[in-house]
């Protein structure tokens, strides 16, 4: 695994996670002892809730990372950064964070994305981009920022994403990765066979009245950001002149860890969200991509082309349900009750889209609702343990059904397996059942408890020349389980969602009578 004799031994590296509920910070021990029974493992991990203001943000993590750093068995050898990509902070000149993170919801991206698909049409943004026009990419409330006339928006200020921001902290540096660049709709993704852009579209910026000054640069793949300034190092515990990397969206750097790099591979990683991201073997058409709800990047080499089907409501479902349906329920509780209940499918559905689906079939009219398997408006369950396992169930379905659609986007069949990043999806004894008896392959799943993180860090250890390029975290495999009669219960599903998006639609034409 190690690269040279003279970094034989223990290496640690930190990596930082900054996910839009937590902010995670582990310490991956990477070994070459020959007798080590895990080469790859985390020592540690460190997380608090991601603050609503950019400065405490950058308080809790330079607090994780010193916790951290603490509890390295050696001197940290390198860092690497990973966060969600459609949350940003206002910089002054001098680089100090302005007010509170700037999300979606809370600066005009609804008005923003309605402004945009207006003036420059959808679909000539998704095929220059990859994105869809939707409220929280940073392009949308970058527009709906200069509508508002928000004084903290002004030819001064600078944007900053999640990973940049903690990038400049330690290092000094604003920079940025292309998978974050991706995501943000003002960075024009090449086709297939061309070199990526080196830097944000000057055409899509102008319409948003944004300069290239305000944001990061765009680092190309495998650059390093820089080194751990003294000032960084006296505040963590780091070492100074260890090197930092921006590793770069969180699914993606959690895929690449996972050993999801050559075509073929899908790797489902799920937390707040939840996402199932697979790698081409040729770039995808755009217009069936766009049409299915997904977006196109690269990934983390830079090589391939990654098609990424989203779903808002993953781990957030779970929680929204206890706090709408089910307020007082030990949770605790009804997840071992979920967990006891039998492994076949009701005479009950769920669809679980409380904030509309996204893919495929995008419809931000869906609603979460109980149908029976005919479709027909069905009653709550009154026990907490069947409602629960109604829900990741429906969930589960849902996975199969964006798998499905992404298998007729993309260029390339995949592979034996697909290979969960963990979180919720993977831990909760439900939902890890529902996912094993529905997904049409075999399951892999990581062993890290936070695989972003402990991503990020590997990633940095590999670019450091820590490490050889191959080493990746640790899986166990799946043998595939098949049920037959979830078969049915999908094809119910899909019939159901399908028809609830069909009325939504006939009444709203109706009403435009």
């Amino acid at each position: 695994m190690f690269r040279s004799e003279q970094t034989r031994g223990v290496i640690s590296a930190l990596g930082i996670d900054i996910g839009t509920s937590n902010t995670k910070v582990t310490v991956l021990e990477l070994d070459d002892d020959p007798a080590s029974r895990l080469p790859v493992r985390e020592r540690s991990t460190h997380a608090l809730p991601t603050p609503a203001d950019a400065g405490e943000l950058v308080s809790v993590v330079m607090t994780l990372v010193s916790a951290a750093a603490s509890r390295a068995a050696s001197p940290v050898a390198a860092v690497g950064i990973a966060s969600m990509a459609e949350t940003g902070a206002l910089l002054e000149p001098d680089g100090t964070p302005v007010g509170p993170l700037l999300r979606w919801n809370r600066v005009g991206g609804a008005k923003g994305a309605q402004a945009l698909a207006r003036e420059l049409g959808a679909e000539a943004l998704y095929e220059a981009t990859g994105v869809p026009v939707v409220q929280k990419a940073p392009l949308a409330m970058w527009r709906g920022l200069a509508a508002s006339g928000d004084a903290r928006w002004h030819a001064r200020a600078r944007w900053a994403g999640m990973c940049d921001l903690v990038g400049l902290v330690l290092t000094g540096r604003l920079a940025t990765d292309h998978t974050l660049a991706a995501r943000t709709m003002a960075y024009r993704l090449p086709g297939g066979g061309h070199p990526l852009a080196s830097g944000f579209d000057v055409d899509l910026l102008a319409a948003v009245g944004v300069s290239h000054e305000q944001l990061p640069e765009i680092l190309a793949p495998g650059e390093p950001l820089g080194v751990v300034t003294a000032g960084a190092a006296a505040a963590t515990g780091l070492p100074a002149g260890v090197p930092v990397t921006i590793a770069g969206h969180d699914h993606a750097v959690g895929a690449w860890a996972a050993g999801v790099r050559v075509p073929g591979g899908v790797a489902n990683s799920v937390g707040t969200a939840e996402a199932l991201i697979r790698v081409l073997g040729q770039p995808a058409h755009r217009g069936e991509a766009r049409a299915a709800g997904m977006s196109l990047a690269r990934a983390v080499d830079g090589e391939h082309e990654t098609l990424l089907a989203g779903n808002p409501m993953a781990g957030a479902l779970v929680d929204w349900l206890f706090e709408t349906r089910m307020p007082g329920v030990s949770r605790d509780d009804a997840l071992r009750s979920a967990d006891r209940l039998p492994s076949e499918p009701g005479e009950r559905l769920v669809l679980p889209y409380p904030r509309g689906r996204q893919s495929p079939r995008p419809d931000p009219e869906a609603r979460f609702a109980v149908v029976g398997r005919d479709g027909a408006e069905a009653p709550e369950p009154e026990d907490a343990g069947e409602f629960v396992r109604l829900t990741v169930e429906a969930l589960a379905l849902q996975l199969r059904w964006m798998d499905a659609a992404q298998s007729a986007v993309a260029s390339a069949e995949r592979g034996e397996h697909i290979v969960s990043l963990g979180g919720p999806g993977g831990t909760n004894a439900a939902w890890w059942k529902a996912k094993t008896a529905l997904l049409p392959a075999a399951l892999a799943r990581v062993t890290v408890s936070e695989p972003v993180a402990s991503g990020a860090a590997l990633l940095a250890a590999v670019r450091a020349g820590l490490c050889e390029a191959a080493a990746q975290l640790p899986l166990i495999r799946q043998q595939q389980y098949t049920n037959p009669a979830y078969d049915n219960a999908y094809t119910d599903f899909v019939a159901a969602a399908t028809a609830q998006t069909e009325r939504s639609r006939q009444a709203q034409t109706q009403g435009e009578k």
